[in-house]
Parts: C-alpha cells; structure tokens; sequence
C-alpha cells in the first residue's frame, strides 16, 4: 500500500501515513531507514528527538525498527522524508 501512495497513483497522497522501517545507516543528523518501497527513507535530526543536543547514535541503533511519520516524498531525488517526533 505504501509502494502505491509513494508512487502517486490515483492521486492519492503518502504524507500523514505511518509507517514502520528498519534503521539502516546513522549519521550525526540524519538517519536512514528501509521502508520497504524504492524510495530512500531518511530523518533529520529534528524530526527523531527535541532535545537539540541529542546525538542520533544515542538515539537508535542500526537494525532498529520503528514507527515514524510519512513527511515529504519527493519523486525527483528518490527520497521520503519522514519524523518520529510528530507521531
């Protein structure tokens, strides 16, 4: 279903949708997440936690999964932004 609202299909829009994913790279403010479709998953530092001094390695593991909120999918670069903040 997430494969076919990321693709644009029918209209229809991903963004509001929640999703689960599995933690596949950590960066200082980013992480990277499968969410099972061909687009990239990623969080931005300011969508994982409020704390502005939080450190992404103290905050999720590689091999995690969770549930986060679909942002922005962006067609052009690949990319689904997505927020375990706003859940």
């Amino acid at each position: 279903m997430l494969a076919f609202l990321i693709a644009g299909s029918a209209g229809l829009s991903a963004q509001s949708l929640t999703v689960t994913g599995t933690v596949t790279d950590i960066k200082p403010n980013e992480i990277f997440v499968d969410i099972g479709t061909k687009h990239a998953g990623y969080v931005p530092l300011s969508e994982l936690s409020e704390d502005p001094n939080a450190k992404t390695e103290e905050l999720v593991h590689k091999g995690d999964e969770i549930e986060l909120l679909v942002v922005r999918v962006n067609d052009v670069e690949g990319t689904v932004m997505l927020s375990k903040k706003r859940l």
